[in-house]
């Protein structure tokens, strides 16, 4: 749910919610959807090898017994990154060397869950014409926030029609907002 502002907001009255001893709400808004677009091989590729081969699975198999969910998590992806071929990497930026001349454009949401905007910002380095933007209110995804269209887009098209990062207005991404919180009884 903190992957996108448009289930971020959500977050409080399910809490509210579950504290009243329904957790219905909850359970159906981390359920999975019926259909989905996922790229399965790229995601492997990049947490079996770039985060989950870096930390003490044991150790957060323990910590994670004490959780709601338990370590189905932990236990589902071990098994398949166990299936998955993977080549040793250092993490962090440390290994990205530059310079490189291609224009890159940055976007990070500035309550992103899984990469946060100091990555981008330490992948920048490498990288002379590029520029980073970190959104307000945007996570690992900007669905649910305003301006999708008439800014996001817009830039993003502008970066690619003039193959440079450097003079983009980007002044729209301060206006993109999230819904309102939704809110429940007050019982």
């Amino acid at each position: 749910l903190m992957y996108a502002p448009a289930s971020q907001r959500s977050i409080p009255l399910l809490l509210q919610q579950a504290a009243k001893g329904d957790f219905a709400p909850f359970d159906a808004a981390t359920r999975p959807a019926g259909t989905r677009s996922f790229a399965d091989g790229l995601y492997l590729s990049l947490t079996c090898t770039e985060s989950f081969g870096h930390f003490d699975v044991n150790a957060a198999s323990i910590e994670a017994r004490g959780t709601r969910f338990g370590g189905y998590r932990l236990a589902r992806q071990r098994a398949a990154c166990e299936q998955w071929p993977t080549k040793a990497t250092d993490m962090g930026t440390a290994n990205v060397r530059g310079p490189f001349q291609v224009p890159v454009l940055f976007i990070a949401g500035d309550t992103d869950p899984v990469s946060p905007p100091e990555w981008a910002a330490g992948a920048l380095s490498a990288f002379p014409n590029g520029r980073l933007v970190v959104v307000p209110h945007g996570a690992h995804v900007f669905d649910g926030l305003s301006g999708l269209d008439t800014c996001f887009d817009r830039v993003v098209i502008e970066f690619f029609t003039r193959g440079s990062a450097r003079g983009l207005d980007t002044s729209c991404f301060a206006q993109m907002l999230p819904a309102p919180y939704p809110i429940g009884s007050a019982e």
